[in-house]
């Protein structure tokens, strides 16, 4: 089973941020970057690496903000199970408004749907 590794410093963030590709649902934001650069030769795996930005203009609440961090981080590890989030590849997930609101099927719906497209 591949692992999940996490972005671990804003540098990492950064590079993803300014060089990847960005893919839009109507849920989250998704941006994508190929490992391939010196930035990332410390990792040398082929899992994927993931980011996720919710900040506190998305609640005040930290129970909400905690809530959209854990679905978010349960889909990823289910499509690494599935194969379908690329390998040696790093992305960064922006959830938009009222995406702890979206039932947890049309959330992995609408990742897989993008995961295809990559």
């Amino acid at each position: 089973m591949p692992l999940i590794i996490s972005l671990k410093n804003q540098k990492e963030f950064d590079f993803v941020n300014d060089h990847g590709n960005r893919h839009y649902s109507k849920y989250f934001m998704l941006i994508t970057a190929d490992k391939n650069t010196p930035s990332f030769t410390k990792q040398n795996t082929l899992s994927p690496q993931y980011g996720i930005k919710v900040g506190r203009r998305y609640s005040k609440k930290a129970t909400v903000r905690n809530k959209v961090k854990r679905r978010i981080r349960h889909i990823c590890t289910l499509l690494t199970q599935g194969n379908l989030l690329g390998r040696n590849k790093s992305f960064i997930v922006i959830p938009k408004r009222n995406f702890d609101n979206v039932e947890f099927d049309i959330l992995m719906s609408a990742f897989k749907s993008i995961c295809k497209k990559i």
